[in-house]
């Protein structure tokens, strides 16, 4: 993940427009700062959806361990199906 910067929210209201073509075009996330606290954090939709979705992978793969279901990495998985050999996958 990239370096963070801040901004106070007085500084941000009138760069909102500039702040979020700058994260949506692959900026660096930014923190918005009131009275000295982290109030929010801006980044671009590409970025949380990622975010997002390696925490929903993490938290089905830990769901699968944690009920002792049989996991592999993605390379195994890879790995497995490029040798040809079928992959089951749970259900």
């Amino acid at each position: 993940m990239a370096r963070i910067k801040s901004i106070s929210i007085s500084e941000a209201r009138p760069r909102l427009t500039h702040l979020v073509d700058d994260v949506s075009k692959g900026g660096d996330p930014c923190f918005i700062i009131a009275n000295s606290e982290i109030k929010a954090v801006l980044l671009g939709i590409d970025e949380y959806n990622s975010l997002r979705e390696r925490l929903e992978d993490t938290v089905d793969l830990l769901k699968a361990q944690l009920e002792g279901e049989p996991t592999m990495t993605f390379e195994e998985h890879l790995g497995k199906t490029k040798a040809g050999k079928k992959v089951r996958v749970p259900a």
